[in-house]
This record gives C-alpha cells, structure tokens and sequence, in this order.
C-alpha cells in the first residue's frame, strides 16, 4: 500500500483490500491516495438499472455507479474487505446490493475476509446493512420483486435469506454439496433459485425451504442462471461451456448453446425472451437465437475472461465485463462495440478535494485520485 498526502495524515481512511484502516481525520488541503497491493480493477459483475439509465460494477473492493451515456462515475460504495462479485439493484433502483467473495486474495491477506452482502442506498452510497452469516463468499446476491428479502449464495455451499428491512437471517437452504455461485428469486418470490459446482440447480420453497426441483444435465459446475421475466425460462451457463434453456415450471430441457471455447460464466436472457446471452472465460460474449439456437453475434474485444454479461432494459445494447479492467457496451442487432468504460483503478478510500470528502472520482493506473 502506498499513501501520500502534503500534511501529515489525520483522516479515517477505509481502504477496501484491509480491514478499516484508521488514520486521524485529515484537513481539507490534504490530498490522499490509498493503492490497493492485489486488487487490479477486473470487473466481476456488470448489470443495467432498472430503468436503463446507469450501469452498477463490482469490482474491486468497491462497487461503482456509471452513467450508461457518458460513463460517468456517480457514487462509489465503499465498505467491503475484498472483491465486489455480484451486485443487484432493487426494483425501483433506490437500493443496491453487495456480495463480496474471495478472489484476488494472496495468502498474505487471508485474515481479511469479508463473506458478507451489504445493502446501500443507490443515491447517497451510505451502507443501510451488512448481512453476515455465510463462512464462506458470498458469490451471489438478489432482491426480492417487492424489495422485502435479499438472498445470497456461498461458497459455503448453502443460500440465505434475509429480512430487507431489519437485517436478520430468516432461512437457510441447504442441500448442494459444492459452492453456490448463481441464485434469483422466482415465482414471486415465493420461490428461490441456487446453481452450484455440484452441477445441479435447484429449486425451493420459501416458505417450507423444501427443494421443490433439481435440474440436472451439465456436466460442469453451474456458475450462472436467469430467469425470463416472465418465469417461464430459464438458462444457465457452466464450466463445461455450455449454456442450457429450461422449463422452469416442468425442469425439461429445451435447448443446449454450445460454441464457446471455455467455460460460460454469465448468461442473461433478452426482456422479448427471443435472444439469449453467454459469457466466457474464453474472452468473448456470444448472442444466440432461442427458437433455433443459432448464434447471432459473436462479441469480441475483451482481452481476458469475461465475467458478466447482460441486456439493457429494452434489450438494445449489450454489457460485458472482464478480467481485463474494463466494461464494454456493445450493439445488441449489429454485435458492434458502442465504447469501452475507461480502464483504471478506483477511489478504495475517501479523499479531501476542496473541502469536501469525496468517494465519487475514479482514477487510471499511475494517476493520483482528485
């Protein structure tokens, strides 16, 4: 780590690859720069607001709002010990959820783990709660349709619920034998969804936590899932590089998406349910046709793994991130790239910038945050 400030340090500093690092409260001359030592800015998950207007990354330590136009960074949420590896809005977008897990992680930082989900409000950054419990990362997080439960899935193999308003674990679904590393809500959320390494998937009933289903048919670790808005579909990707179509209601399998040299990390399903989406490990992203199972578009560009891919609201564009630092929006018709989201390391800590802390600026590889 490196800090650097033209008076000596007196300010709290939260530095996201160490557990809060406390300095004495600094003037508002003071400049301050924190640079975390393992985390490289890989982008692990990359969604839409729900209104199409803003883009949320996590990433590391740190999850960041964008402008979907401009790319600019609106607000930063601060407070993980390590890698942001899932994110979720709410369905209004007044709120945003956190799952923090285990990557990037040398041995020399292993008393920092995190294995927690924290909720914050989408415009202000300020953290509403932190869900504890797993023992392990937290891979996976969702909001309920109506904003009163979060759900979070572990390594630790099992998925939890949680009371949005207060904080506290309501249930535990236990039955996969390896990491859960995809779950949603569905039905309502009368039901929830699990996807694990065990290569199962898995259905179950909120109110009794009975597995209500178990889809069965890669043969890799499940490492994404979605739903079609409507419930009726849904797909999911895996380490064995395919992404398969389901029956939600009955568990048959529809169709099988195989063209990726690599594992499929994250899939997303058009909101006209007429076009499916994959991520790979592979470097690309690829578009296919449900009713055909064709593929439409192959996205190239990303120059490492890429680890989310998702649709725009209206099913226009395209949105990928990476290993590789960046996040890309492509053309969903055409398959041709739109722009590319500045690469570089983010602010991890807070920073005087004319009088008033600031969590808001990005800054790229070798520059100064402010």
């Amino acid at each position: 780590m490196r800090i650097q400030t033209t008076t000596p340090l007196r300010v709290l500093l939260l530095v996201s690859s160490i557990a809060a690092l406390a300095i004495p409260a600094a003037t508002a001359q003071e400049t301050i720069f924190a640079e975390r030592v393992f985390g490289f800015g890989s982008i692990q998950h990359a969604i839409f607001s729900p209104d199409g207007n803003q883009i949320l990354l996590g990433h590391s330590g740190v999850a960041s709002l964008l402008d979907a136009a401009t790319g600019e960074t609106l607000q930063l949420y601060v407070g993980h010990k390590n890698i942001v590896s899932s994110v979720a809005f709410s369905i209004d977008g007044a709120q945003v959820l956190t799952g923090s897990s285990r990557r990037e992680r040398p041995a020399a930082f292993n008393p920092f783990f995190d294995d927690t989900a924290k909720l914050w409000n989408t415009a202000t950054g300020e953290e509403i709660f932190t869900f504890a419990g797993h023992t392990s990362a937290v891979t996976s997080v969702a909001i309920s349709p109506y904003d009163a439960q979060v759900l979070t899935g572990s390594w630790d193999t099992t998925a939890k619920l949680w009371n949005a308003t207060t904080g506290e674990e309501i249930s535990t679904f236990a039955g996969h034998t390896g990491r859960v590393n995809s779950v949603a809500f569905f039905a309502g959320g009368a039901q929830v969804f699990t996807a694990s390494s065990d290569a199962t998937a898995k259905l179950w009933d909120v109110a009794t936590g009975a597995n209500v289903r178990t889809f069965t048919g890669h043969l890799g670790s499940v490492d994404a899932a979605v739903f079609s808005q409507n419930g009726a579909l849904l797909l999911t990707g895996s380490s064995d590089g395919t992404a398969k179509l389901w029956n939600s209601a009955t568990g048959v399998e529809i169709r099988t998406f195989a063209g990726h040299a690599s594992a499929v990390t994250s899939v997303a399903i058009s909101p006209d349910r007429a076009r499916v989406l994959t991520g790979s490990s592979d470097t690309t992203a690829k578009l296919w046709d449900v009713d055909t199972g064709a593929e439409l578009h192959t996205f190239t560009g990303h120059t490492d793994g890429v680890n989310s891919a998702a649709f725009s609201p209206d099913g226009a564009q395209v949105l990928t991130g990476s290993w590789d630092t960046t996040a890309r929006l492509w053309d969903a018709p055409t398959g041709g790239e739109l722009h590319t989201l500045p690469r570089g390391r983010w602010v991890v800590g807070r920073c005087a910038v004319g009088g008033v802390l600031s969590r808001r600026r990005p800054c790229a590889y070798g520059h100064r945050p402010c």
